[in-house]
């Protein structure tokens, strides 16, 4: 059983499932939850979410009892397929298995199915639920209004996970910086720069890209230039960023000399 699992949890992380999967049904006799979620969270890492959900209730007819591990992966699987109702019947399984307030990773993955599914009193409620909440459980909430248009809810968050003493990694500043784009919030903006600055984070290629995109988005080009100029490497994204900035504006030949640069 050691070694099949190990050998499940191999081929899953070199994404080869089929491999995984003929070892976990033809090679073990009983496995146990690891191997299970092993095979489980090659398939939601592999972007193979329905076959993810399809061994979940295959674990469970074959007798074996999913943990902790077993439904975050499942609800990462709900979230990416939008699928509700199976994120709905999993939620209520966590609550009668008494998953809910002990298990940070189950809250935290309950608050960011529904952030990305847009239902946010639903992801603020199971937010509002856990008895302890890490960086994972802010950005998931912030980065859910942020998606869905509600930027100034985003920053109020943000502000209130700095009150509560909980430093913002980059993901954070990610969205944190999207909200103020999305909203025009400047000087919110130019507060979380100057954040980003003191951590080192400005020359981080995605926190760059965000700050990018939020000075040109709000027609503050000299700013975004020197962003985008003090990035070590720039992506597809970046470049982007600071073309569609242009083009909004009215500015399209510079935006044409940015495409000519690209």
């Amino acid at each position: 059983l050691v070694l099949g699992t190990a050998l499940v949890d191999m081929y899953t992380k070199c994404g080869m499932l089929e491999k995984a999967r003929f070892i976990l049904f033809d090679k073990i006799p009983i496995p146990n939850s690891i191997t299970w979620n092993s095979l489980i969270a090659g398939y939601v890492q592999n972007e193979r979410c329905k076959e993810a959900l399809n061994y979940f209730n295959c674990m469970q007819i074959r007798g074996s009892m999913p943990d902790a591990v077993t439904f975050t992966c499942c609800l990462r699987a709900c979230g990416s397929l939008n699928d509700l109702e199976k994120g709905a019947e999993i939620h209520a399984q966590i609550v009668r298995n008494g998953l809910l307030g002990n298990e940070v990773s189950v809250g935290n993955a309950l608050v960011d199915m529904y952030a990305n599914l847009g239902l946010l009193m639903k992801a603020r409620d199971a937010f509002e639920k856990l008895t302890a909440r890490d960086i994972v459980s802010w950005t998931s909430l912030i980065g859910g209004y942020s998606k869905h248009g509600d930027g100034q809810e985003a920053l109020n968050c943000f502000k209130q996970m700095q009150l509560e003493g909980l430093p913002p990694n980059t993901h954070t500043f990610v969205c944190s910086l999207k909200a103020c784009s999305c909203i025009g919030a400047i000087t919110d903006g130019e507060q979380l720069h100057a954040s980003i600055a003191a951590e080192d984070f400005d020359r981080n290629l995605f926190v760059g890209s965000a700050l990018v995109d939020m000075y040109a988005n709000n027609g503050f080009f000299m700013e975004a230039q020197e962003v985008f100029d003090n990035l070590p490497k720039r992506d597809i994204v970046s470049w982007n960023a600071l073309i569609t900035g242009f083009v909004k504006h009215g500015y399209s030949k510079e935006a044409l000399k940015g495409y000519e640069r690209l």
